[in-house]
């Protein structure tokens, strides 16, 4: 088909006049405006807005019946919250209690979710003396989180980097034979220092070691490594890194109660969790390596022990 220069002229400049005008439309501010405002009505309703939870300190005389209508869930944020068992509600005084009770525990944790400075430790387990809480990582991702009761005032748990040794599933303490300690995972030979499983009066009441929830002690038993000994029984290669850091106000309020007045009281940024690990941070990897290597060692020997027979 033949079209006249002057009708294939006309034609190229109408799609060009065109084209400009749509593109013109396209930079419009006025118009990409009005369309940033119509992708955020939708991301509004797609992603809602997180509320922050608040907290509020009641009386325990109070809350009690209130507390005992509480969903297994919901009863189980309250412990944790108040760094309690079950057994120690009602020797409680003052509680603090979330306004609103989320299905996702992790929604009150204050530990950060993921610490990039730590992607390459591949285990670590941190304890706050101050908000009595730990946390697990496993390459910088927190992978368990739970309350504790750390050294009482006449014997605190020493601050500073220690490992998870050897562990017992029933351990009796040594200071007093009544006290049984189950999942215990020795952390300080000399100190007779443990992770353990016992009760959790919602303070540091322990003899220095961390007190933890069933459930969180038997995790943490088969979770952590343990020290590797030679013939000699002496240390080749130290357990799982373990933190203590920071400080008990004993003489002032519990820091979890300050909760009701600032919601971020007890929260702990990814850059503090990294200064509170830097002086250890050689010697964590360096262990970590050695670690490594003894256990690839041991498994090496075992298959071939397997191999023979």
């Amino acid at each position: 088909m033949y079209i006249k220069p002057i009708a294939l002229f006309s034609l190229l400049l109408t799609i060009t006049l065109a084209c400009q005008s749509e593109s013109k439309k396209q930079n419009d501010p006025i118009r990409i405006a009005k369309k940033q405002t119509e992708i955020d009505k939708v991301k509004k309703i797609v992603e809602p807005e997180i509320v922050p939870i608040t907290y509020k300190l009641v009386s325990l005389k109070d809350t009690i019946h209130w507390i005992n209508q509480l969903s297994e869930d919901s009863l189980f944020t309250f412990l944790v919250l108040n760094r309690i068992d079950k057994g120690h509600i009602s020797s409680m005084d003052s509680v603090i209690i979330p306004d609103d009770f989320r299905v996702n525990i992790d929604d009150y944790c204050p530990f950060p979710a993921q610490v990039d400075s730590l992607i390459e430790v591949n285990k670590i387990l941190y304890v706050s003396r101050y908000a009595q809480l730990f946390a697990v990582y496993e390459n910088g991702k927190r992978v368990k989180w739970g309350p504790t009761s750390t050294g009482k005032e006449s014997t605190p748990t020493p601050a500073g980097l220690y490992s998870t040794n050897w562990k017992r599933k029933v351990n009796v303490s040594s200071i007093n034979s009544s006290w049984i300690l189950n999942w215990s995972f020795n952390i300080s030979n000399g100190d007779g220092i443990s992770l353990h499983e016992y009760e959790l009066p919602g303070k540091p009441a322990s003899h220095a070691c961390a007190r933890l929830y069933a459930k969180d002690a038997e995790w943490i038993y088969y979770w952590a490594d343990q020290w590797m000994l030679n013939d000699e029984q002496k240390i080749i290669a130290f357990g799982t890194p373990v933190i203590f850091f920071n400080e008990f106000p004993f003489s002032g309020r519990k820091p979890w109660w300050l909760l009701a007045e600032n919601p971020n009281a007890l929260t702990i940024s990814a850059n503090q969790l990294f200064l509170e690990t830097k002086s250890f941070y050689e010697s964590i990897m360096a262990r970590q390596k050695t670690l490594i290597w003894e256990q690839k060692k041991k498994k090496d020997r075992e298959n071939k022990g397997s191999d023979v027979v």
